[in-house]
C-alpha cells in the first residue's frame, strides 16, 4: 500500500480512531482541532457512525473496522458537505506533512497485515 492509496476517508478514520496516538505519535494543533470538528459533526448528524468510532476506543482497531468506518465516512461525506469539507481538511493536513503521511501509511499497512493474517487463519 503506497501513501497515495490512502483515501481521504481512510486518513480521517485513522485520525478519528486515535490510531496514530496508539503508536506513540501525538496529534497536535490544527489536526487535533480538525479531528474535534469532524467528531462533533458526526455526533450531531450521524450518531451511528460516531458510535462505531467510539467502540474502537474499547478494543483494538482492526482492518475490517477501519475499512467499514472509512466506507461510512465516505458515504456520509457524499451526503453532507460540511462533513466532506472536514474529512478533506484532515486529509490535506496529513498529506502536507510527509512524516505524518508516512506514519499513516505504516499504520494502514499494519492493519492490512492483521486482516490478511486473520483471513489466513
Amino acid at each position: 500500500m503506497t501513501s497515495t492509496s490512502l483515501t481521504e476517508p481512510a486518513i480521517a478514520t485513522l485520525v478519528l480512531t486515535n490510531a496514530v496516538e496508539k503508536t506513540g505519535e501525538q496529534m497536535q494543533g490544527q489536526l487535533l482541532e480538525q479531528r474535534h470538528q469532524l467528531w462533533h459533526l458526526l455526533q450531531d448528524r450521524f450518531p451511528t457512525t460516531a458510535t462505531e468510532i467510539e467502540l474502537t476506543e474499547q478494543q483494538p482497531l482492526n482492518g475490517n473496522q477501519a475499512a467499514r468506518i472509512a466506507k461510512h465516512l465516505e458515504e456520509v461525506a457524499k451526503t453532507d458537505s460540511e462533513v466532506a469539507k472536514s474529512v478533506q481538511a484532515i486529509a490535506d493536513t496529513v498529506q502536507s506533512q510527509p512524516n505524518s503521511l508516512d506514519k499513516f501509511t505504516q499504520i494502514a499497512q499494519e492493519i492490512k497485515m492483521e486482516v490478511q493474517g486473520a483471513i489466513a487463519n
